[in-house]
């Protein structure tokens, strides 16, 4: 019973994440999906696998921000993506790594309407198969009628609008060099769908080559770097969500800090050289002794000491004013 509690209550946290984040699920849909089923989806895959549940749930509901933006879903039965545990060694946490399937890739290859990806095939020991490749190539293949033996190639074709084709063939030992490489080669769908996996392998070098749209190659980059073992840092994706909350004042977006700063430090006056401060007379002010050392005092500086010192949500109000007065002093008329 003590074990449940916190597993509850982990669900619980990535359930209000996840409701908090549908605005942003939302904008990156496609036309065809919404954010409601995109999060029931995710949960359903979320306990389906328990070891979801030891991520940090900022790093899960992140991979499913990603999901939305390529416009797959997270099911394991659909085969469009999953949701992997990652242990990032560098932050010494297990982090959710996202993991398009060949579906997926095939999905995002057919929107781009200029190619599509027939269903990739698995070829056995007992099947017929010859290829080549060249300014002559050819690909014939015909499975085997009865017991077809022990997985051999994969491959995968792509026809294109103009009526030409190409296609893509991987051996088993190239298919499980793709395996080895992955930090997850031990767990997640290399272990459960390992043909899925490699008819994936196949059409992710075909699909490298068919569309150049965004979706399909950050989908191409996020399985590539989650071969390496390279951190997808999804939960920067919850860090948006956060941070464009905490800045919202009166409903209006306030300009981002660094353009701020960086207008103050236009207005700053260049510092003096040696030889300019040696001419410049030297005057005496109320309360201030001729030939002291003189602070030369730092809008930006002081600037972002005052923000350091503040917390970003109880010192939003405190902040918009003390910044309208630095740009005031600056000369800088407010947007």
């Amino acid at each position: 019973m003590a074990e449940l509690v916190p597993a509850k209550q982990k669900i619980d946290t990535i359930r209000a994440f996840l409701e908090k984040s549908k605005p942003q699920i939302a904008m990156a849909l496609p036309k065809h999906m919404n954010a409601d089923r995109l999060a029931r989806i995710a949960m359903t895959s979320i306990l389906r696998n328990p070891r979801l549940l030891e991520c940090t749930p900022q790093s899960l509901v992140g991979a499913v921000i990603q999901c939305s933006q390529l416009g797959l879903e997270p099911d394991d039965l659909r085969g469009e993506a999953y949701l992997v545990p990652f242990n990032n060694r560098r932050k010494g946490c297990m982090e959710v790594q996202v993991i398009p399937g060949y579906k997926g890739l095939m999905e995002l290859v057919s929107r781009s309407n200029k190619a599509r990806i027939c269903p990739p095939m698995a070829v056995y020991e007992k099947d017929y198969f010859e290829f080549q490749y060249g300014d002559k190539q050819f690909l014939r293949h015909k499975p085997a009628s009865s017991e077809r033996g022990k997985l051999t190639h994969v491959y995968a074709i792509v026809r294109y609008r103009d009526g030409s084709s190409d296609f893509r063939v991987l051996d088993i030992e190239t298919i499980n060099k793709h395996r080895k490489q992955s930090r997850a080669q031990e767990e997640g769908p290399w272990v459960t769908h390992y043909d899925d996996m490699a008819l994936k392998t196949a059409v992710r070098d075909l699909a490298k080559f068919c569309s150049s749209s965004a979706e399909l190659q950050t989908a191409v980059a996020l399985d590539e770097r989650a071969e390496a073992g390279i951190p997808q840092d999804l939960e920067v994706f919850v860090g948006e969500v956060i941070e464009t909350e905490a800045v919202k004042g009166n409903g209006t977006e306030k300009k981002g800090l660094a353009d701020l700063t960086q207008k103050l430090k236009e207005k700053t006056p260049p510092p003096l050289s040696s030889t300019e401060t040696e001419e410049k007379p030297q005057v005496e002010s109320a309360g201030q002794p001729v030939g002291g050392n003189v602070s030369q005092s730092d809008p930006v500086a002081d600037l972002l000491s005052d923000i350091a010192s503040m917390s970003t949500r109880a010192g939003i109000d405190e902040f918009n004013r003390q910044l309208n007065k630095r740009l005031a002093e600056a000369g800088i008329k407010g947007d």
